[in-house]
């Protein structure tokens, strides 16, 4: 472990927070010397016009050369990750939506006959008719099905998680710096799920990660450098439980799949393919260039990258848009995602979790320079942080 200060505000006093090095795999931030384990503490402390560095496993990611290609096929690397989990822990559980990058990541173990213990899928069931609600769309109309049909081929336990549940751990504003740097309800509550019964159970029975798979690669050109490179980017890892409560729960070991120090390899071939293809393209410079700490995301991007990393499990072809359904992340605002409708409704919530979530809230807005908002005008409620960026390497 290594040791965090941080000051929630100027007039705090600076208190220091080990953080384990399971939870530094995850991604952490720098600024002026010091470590934090989430966006909001490091940007009390970070002036107007000065930017936090999020190291996402700087280190080991640059002893690689990534403008060389791993010589392993892309499916092959997949298995090589599913097995090293599996060696790795007593057991392995997946976090399962129904959506392509956990289709891939499940595929990548029955496909390779290697062992899941189970598989978490989760939602709001705590209402009648809770298949009929939209945030309940994706879990019930695709992750279900395609979980009935994978059993056929491997027998697991799934594990359908009511987070209604958890919902009772919002006690007052400190709960927004348990979250990474997003923070939508479901977010904080993702903090809590070790709780279940069920889970609690493979809990004791040994060592046992929980498995994401995360996001995809992000290729962009740098105009100052004049090169393609690869990066890590914060904001990819939007619904990902960090800071202090992912300090504190030293049980709950969450393991990127795609993303890992442990196999720099299926990184840069991801982003290899991605640069392969992409670089070729005209106006590809301009279409994909690396905006300076700012949120990276286009549409064109999107759509290309989906079918050439995860091409063996999808129809969808290279450029056109998505042939299948996926529930959106945000409605309303990038901190009021889909999945967390039931909790603006009022006949579904409860005033005291929505009192204190919008605490938390103002607690962010009084103490975070409104300079690292993507909308200044506006509340964090309102709009998201400014996203930051791993360092970056060269593809060529």
């Amino acid at each position: 472990m290594f040791e965090s200060c941080r000051a929630h505000h100027k007039h705090a006093i600076t208190i220091c927070i080990m953080i384990p090095e399971h939870v530094k795999k995850l991604g952490y931030y720098q600024h002026n010397g010091n470590d934090y384990p989430n966006k909001w503490q490091a940007l009390a402390n970070c002036p107007e016009d000065e930017h936090v560095h999020w190291n996402f496993n700087d280190e080991t990611y640059s002893k690689h050369d990534w403008s060389k290609e791993p010589v392993h096929d892309l499916y092959e690397i997949y298995k090589m990750r599913a097995i090293q989990l599996r060696e790795k822990y007593d057991n392995v559980i997946l976090y399962f939506s129904g959506g392509i990058d956990s289709v891939c990541v499940i595929r990548s173990f029955l496909d390779n006959n290697v062992k899941i213990d189970a598989v978490i899928m989760y939602g709001t069931w705590n209402f009648k008719n809770a298949e009929d609600y939209a945030f309940n769309l994706e879990q019930f109309k695709i992750g279900m099905p395609l979980l009935a049909e994978y059993q056929k081929i491997q027998d697991f336990e799934i594990i359908l998680l009511d987070t209604y549940q958890f919902y009772d751990n919002y006690i007052d504003e400190s709960w927004i710096y348990s979250t990474g740097q997003l923070c939508t309800p479901l977010v904080y509550i993702n903090g809590f799920f070790h709780q279940d019964p069920k889970i609690q159970k493979y809990l004791m029975s040994g060592s046992t990660c929980f498995v994401r798979g995360m996001e995809k690669p992000r290729v962009v050109y740098d105009q100052h450098v004049e090169k393609w490179q690869a990066g890590f980017l914060d904001t990819s890892f939007l619904g990902s439980p960090s800071g202090e409560l992912a300090i504190k729960n030293k049980w709950d070991i969450i393991e990127y799949f795609f993303w890992s120090p442990d196999l720099p390899e299926l990184a840069i071939k991801q982003a290899r393919i991605v640069y392969n293809y992409i670089s070729k393209l005209i106006n590809a410079k301009e279409l994909f260039k690396k905006h300076d700490n700012k949120f990276f995301s286009t549409t064109e991007y999107q759509q290309i990258v989906d079918p050439l990393i995860y091409g063996k499990y999808t129809t969808q072809q290279i450029g056109k848009e998505k042939n299948y359904y996926s529930l959106p992340k945000a409605f309303d605002t990038p901190n009021k995602a889909y999945k967390d409708g039931w909790f603006w409704d009022k006949e579904l919530s409860t005033k005291l979790w929505v009192k204190v979530w919008n605490e938390g809230i103002r607690l962010i807005d009084k103490t975070i320079n409104k300079s690292h908002y993507n909308d200044p005008t506006k509340s964090i409620e309102l709009t998201s942080l400014v996203g930051s960026w791993s360092k970056m390497h060269n593809l060529e």
